[in-house]
């Protein structure tokens, strides 16, 4: 008599129930660090906790109404060291941000054709900065991405990916993670990606400030990226443009009497343009009167332009 033959275990779920016809996908992210440094010939090491994430997303409505969430408990512990002005003066770790480990929460309504997300998510400069740090070829995401990718702020999010291309354009608050809004004006995205043949990805993204660019945290960001994957052998590159608006400075100053003929002008803030002496000293006894320094130009200064590349060969 044969055996009848056994039946192979079932699969591993990949993704949990939620409610009647939704459902769950949990991920967590666990990266730890051992770091030596030595300095003025002192030796020092620590163990470090890079990050701890936990991550879900999910289907509320099937194929109508999703959410995504993301925490990373390892950032309450990034500290900078702070002088506190006290006699005498006292140097203290804090908070690098705002302590909260939530880093996205956001809800999307599916269509065919658009993909629109409300909450906080990153925005879209830089390859590296956009995808997750799990995708990552070496242990830390590049200079490049870190000082300008790798964002998150409050806002709306519109995207839907192509066959041959994929779109993302956003409104954003502008302030950054886990902040209030606090001024009027907003930021605006667009990424732009074709995929000309298999394995190549072509992307260039505008990131601005629109409404009131005299606020501090006003930019401009420009990136253009390329990435071409085939086999065992894997090619990326991206270049960033990074401008800070200048905001209008002030068009006047005090003139202060400095003896009892002249009268010089000196600026009351420092923002403001200095006046030329010569403009403005003058032979007088009268009282200090006022100068008008040339009124500045509201310009774009270039902060930053940078670029990366990587490479990697293996299985």
């Amino acid at each position: 008599v044969l055996a009848a033959p056994i039946a192979p275990p079932p699969a591993n779920p990949t993704k949990l129930g939620a409610g009647k016809t939704g459902f769950f996908t949990p991920a967590i992210l666990f990266q730890g660090w051992y770091t030596v440094d030595r300095n003025s010939g002192v030796t020092t090491d620590a163990f470090k906790l890079r990050r701890a994430e936990f991550h879900a997303k999910g289907q509320i409505i099937p194929d109508k109404v999703q959410y995504e969430i993301n925490v990373d408990f390892a950032k309450v512990l990034e500290t900078t060291k702070v002088t506190v002005p006290t006699t005498p003066t006292v140097d203290i770790n804090n908070p690098q941000s705002k302590i909260s480990a939530l880093q996205d929460l956001y809800l999307t309504y599916l269509t065919k054709n658009a993909e629109i997300s409300l909450g906080q998510h990153k925005i879209p400069v830089s390859w590296e900065g956009v995808n997750s740090s799990g995708k990552l070829l070496f242990v830390e995401r590049s200079a490049v991405s870190k000082q300008f990718g790798d964002i998150r702020d409050i806002g709306l999010r519109v995207t839907k990916t192509f066959p041959k291309f994929m779109y993302m354009a956003g409104v954003y608050n502008g302030t950054g993670l886990n902040q209030v809004e606090n001024n009027p004006g907003k930021d605006v995205s667009l990424r732009l990606e074709v995929y000309p043949v298999k394995g190549l990805t072509l992307a260039a993204v505008t990131y601005d400030s629109v409404f009131d660019r005299k606020q501090p945290t006003a930019k401009d960001r420009w990136e253009f990226d390329a990435r071409y994957e085939k086999d065992a052998i894997l090619v990326q590159a991206e270049a960033i443009i990074a401008l800070t608006p200048t905001a209008r400075r002030p068009t006047r100053a005090c003139c202060t009497s400095t003896s009892a003929r002249t009268t010089t002008c000196r600026t009351t803030t420092p923002s403001c343009r200095r006046c030329s002496p010569a403009r403005c000293s003058r032979p007088t006894a009268r009282p200090p009167t006022t100068c008008s320094c040339s009124p500045a130009r509201s310009t774009t200064e270039p902060h930053r332009a940078t670029a990366s590349a990587r490479l990697a060969l293996g299985e």
